[in-house]
């Protein structure tokens, strides 16, 4: 079972890692999302969801090699990935980016 987690935490923590390129500017982001920033609240605000998503890619990855903290990874994890797909699915119109 704790092979299972580590999986599972390896793979959430690459998924939540993919979007730190972010913190380098719009035009990451753009590549990213399918969208550029329009203005500078927009931009700090997306290149400070990158970070955090960096930390939870980094606890999940840290998380899938240390046993005890398997769980606050997997619940960290889990919570991110499902809160946004929650959202994508409530909200219309999205694009193929996300």
């Amino acid at each position: 079972m704790q092979k299972i987690a580590s999986l599972a935490l390896l793979l959430a923590g690459a998924i939540h890692l993919i979007p730190l390129i972010g913190v380098l500017g719009s035009e990451h982001l753009a590549r990213l999302y399918g969208v550029a920033p329009s203005d500078p609240n927009t931009l700090i605000l997306l290149r400070h969801r990158a970070v955090l998503f960096g930390i939870v890619g980094g606890l999940c990855l840290v998380a899938a090699y240390k046993p005890g903290y398997q769980w606050p990874g997997l619940i960290v994890g889990a919570v991110s990935i499902f809160s946004f797909l929650l959202l994508a699915w409530s909200t219309n119109g999205f694009n193929a980016h996300l």
